[in-house]
């Protein structure tokens, strides 16, 4: 799917202008290290999860080590899309 997505705005040349964000969730214990259904323990499995992003401005290959939160992403992508023009004052991230 994110191959036909890409391709298709490649082929119009759109893909240089675009932000792609990939991420995934972390899920629940479902009996991983002895656990019930519960998330209050902090595996490894539990606070690493991918989130790549490419687009203007992104530099290839660039890693960045600190942490991040899904909380993020809904005023990044707003800025992003708006110029910062309609990301309410009061939500979460940054």
């Amino acid at each position: 799917l994110v191959e036909s997505v890409f391709s298709a705005l490649d082929a119009t040349g759109r893909a240089d202008a675009t932000y792609f964000f990939y991420t995934s969730d972390h899920g629940f214990h479902l009996g991983q290290n002895g656990m019930a259904y519960d998330k209050r323990q902090l595996f490894e499995t539990d606070v690493r999860v991918p989130l790549f992003v490419s687009g203007p401005g992104v530099p290839a290959g660039a890693t960045l080590h600190q942490p991040v939160s899904h909380v993020d992403l809904a005023p990044t992508i707003l800025a992003l899309a708006t110029g910062g023009a309609l990301t309410p004052d009061g939500w979460d991230g940054t």
